[in-house]
């Protein structure tokens, strides 16, 4: 066999090995960078929805329409930030821990819960009529209640995580900051 076919065949297994690679799913992450990359991803989420929370309140709205433009708004800007929030912990993996898998999936299922919330509240936000005031607070208060539940949902889904029996990862959200603040 010649120097260049062998190079080719070279450059070929390489290829493919690296091509392989890429369809294997990352294994465990260590439990340090998983509760960095969760807790900073959910922490981030809690800063985006609170400010998005206080604009939408700085103020009374001047009319039904205006409330229900503001709540819609708001209802808006926390499904986008679920959105990120959920690739985000989906992104960081699984925690290198006996049971990691399900306590990955256990928050995963959280934060997509409060995103079907979120996008029920909104969609029933949008059929509620701004001219029968009754009606329309009724929809509103819905749209609260669902804003409560989704940041409950979320306690309780990092609740879950940091309840689980694996010390390393226990110790890892103990160390982390951005989870602190989460929990507090």
């Amino acid at each position: 066999m010649t120097a260049p076919l062998r190079r080719l065949i070279a450059t070929v297994g390489l290829v493919a090995t690296l091509l392989l690679a890429a369809t294997i799913p990352a294994g465990a992450t260590s439990p340090k960078a998983w509760t960095n990359s969760v807790c900073g991803a959910l922490d981030m989420w809690v800063t985006k929805v609170n400010a998005a929370s206080a604009t939408t309140s700085k103020t009374a709205p001047k009319s039904s329409v205006d409330a229900k433009k503001r709540l819609t708004k708001l209802l808006s800007t926390t499904q986008q930030q679920t959105k990120v929030l959920l690739a985000d912990v989906k992104d960081a993996g699984k925690p290198d821990v006996k049971g990691g898998q399900q306590i990955a999936a256990t928050m995963r299922e959280g934060f997509a819960q409060v995103q079907r919330t979120v996008a029920q509240a909104k969609r029933s936000l949008a059929q509620a009529p701004t001219t029968d005031p009754t009606t329309f607070m009724t929809a509103a208060r819905t749209a609260q209640d669902a804003l409560e539940a989704g940041l409950e949902g979320i306690q309780a889904a990092f609740s879950a995580a940091r309840t689980a029996d694996a010390a390393p990862l226990l110790k890892a959200f103990a160390a982390n900051d951005d989870c602190q603040a989460v929990s507090a």
